[in-house]
């Protein structure tokens, strides 16, 4: 039976010395580095960094599927020489994660480049992924399983601003407590949901209608809305990471979500005014 877990093994290419990822290259090129039937180059990344396994494991792997079939194509351990726990889920997602992307982001108009694992030109961070776009702009993707200390996260962020680069967190769907000091620095959250590679949006909950709601200097806020602000109460809601977009500036949200924020906001603002000139109007005179 095969399992999302298997579904999400990363390889390393021995002649190479990158990790890879079963969309990297055609299937023919895998089936000749495969066990068995190639030369065993292509290994599973997760047990050569010690993963389950003692660091430098060298575990061949086969490839499981067939272009576009019914069961998508993916790399596997033989039978019998997987940890005998799997991988830790963690480490999957990261893995996998990091080539979902980078995969996605090469479609984007604009892009030049996009690397993994990169290092920043003062050797002071390395992206998970960094993409770089017309003009030499960059953007640099994060992707975290366990939420950082505010301090540690803070120092990140800075880093990628002091050298210019926009900096985009993807955090793993079941992380249960939220990296609000985001929303406190501008930055909105996402949750990313590699196996079915869905995006999931962070919505911040209408805040509580008071007397004086329409002096709101965004009266958005008291329907759901994006960016979340630092104190809501926030719930996702998922939509293909096809339908998002990436440019220089960060992820954008599909058409048809922007379309209906926009609505809404402008029938609050709109709310907002009515409330306004009723107050504003002096009452008649019995």
């Amino acid at each position: 039976m095969t399992t999302a877990s298997d579904l999400l093994v990363v390889g390393y290419d021995l002649d190479t010395g990158r990790e890879v990822h079963i969309d990297d290259e055609p299937l023919p090129v895998w089936h000749a580095k495969s066990h068995r039937r190639g030369d065993s180059t292509l290994i599973c990344h997760h047990c050569y960094l010690g993963d389950q396994t003692p660091t430098g494991t060298i575990v061949p792997l086969v490839v499981r599927g067939r272009h576009e079939g019914a069961r998508r194509a993916h790399f596997a351990h033989p039978p019998g020489m997987a940890p005998t726990h799997g991988h830790s889920p963690e480490t999957i997602w990261h893995s996998a994660g990091k080539h979902l992307i980078a995969h996605w982001a090469a479609t984007m108009p604009d892009v030049q480049t996009v690397d993994i694992e990169e290092w920043l030109l003062d050797g002071r961070r390395r992206a998970d992924v960094m993409v770089t776009f017309a003009g030499d702009t960059q953007l640099a993707v994060e992707l975290q399983s366990q939420l950082l200390p505010d301090p540690d996260w803070l120092t990140r962020h800075q880093t990628y601003a002091d050298g210019g680069i926009t900096d985009v967190w993807l955090w793993r769907p079941g992380l249960r407590q939220l990296p609000r000091i985001m929303l406190s620095n501008g930055l909105p959250i996402w949750k990313l949901d590699v196996e079915p590679a869905h995006l999931a949006i962070g919505y911040g909950a209408p805040h509580e209608v008071g007397h004086d709601w329409y002096l709101a200097e965004n009266p958005a806020v008291y329907d759901w809305h994006h960016p979340p602000c630092p104190r809501d109460r926030i719930e996702f809601a998922s939509r293909p990471l096809t339908h998002f977009r990436l440019t220089a500036a960060g992820i954008q949200l599909p058409p048809d979500v922007t379309e209906l924020l926009d609505n809404e906001r402008d029938q609050r603002r709109a709310a907002a005014a009515e409330e306004a000139a009723q107050r504003n109007t002096p009452s008649s005179s019995p």
